[in-house]
């Protein structure tokens, strides 16, 4: 019998990379947002556009066993403050997120992108 072995964890290479995964969100947060003016009939286009497009960027990294989540809120910017929350129950050492907001005079977009690990 073949001695197989079975990794409970991802090694390093295989691990959720929040930082690359910001540098890709503000990407196509900018190439989606710069030079728009909010408009609330094209809020769910534009959320929908990133959105769909950070997921298929996790995806296409083959993080093996990894899960996606990804979240965009699109508001107009009349100069108030904004606060984001969430929370998580998750596996420290494994699962991750990252975090890119984009401002204009005119909107502002929150993305974030949930790596969770499936044991």
């Amino acid at each position: 019998m073949a001695n197989q072995e079975y990794r409970v964890q991802p090694n390093y290479r295989q691990k959720f990379r929040p930082a690359l995964v910001k540098d890709v969100m503000r990407k196509y947060m900018e190439d989606t947002l710069r030079g728009e003016k909010y408009d609330s009939d094209n809020v769910s286009k534009w959320s929908k556009e990133i959105s769909h497009n950070i997921k298929s960027f996790l995806k296409s990294c083959n993080w093996p066993r990894y899960k996606y989540m990804v979240q965009v809120i699109i508001g107009e910017n009349k100069g108030q403050g904004v606060k984001v929350a969430s929370k998580q129950f998750w596996d420290e050492k494994n699962d991750s997120m990252s975090v890119h907001y984009y401002v204009n005079e005119s909107l502002y977009c929150v993305a974030i992108a949930y790596g969770v690990y499936h044991y």
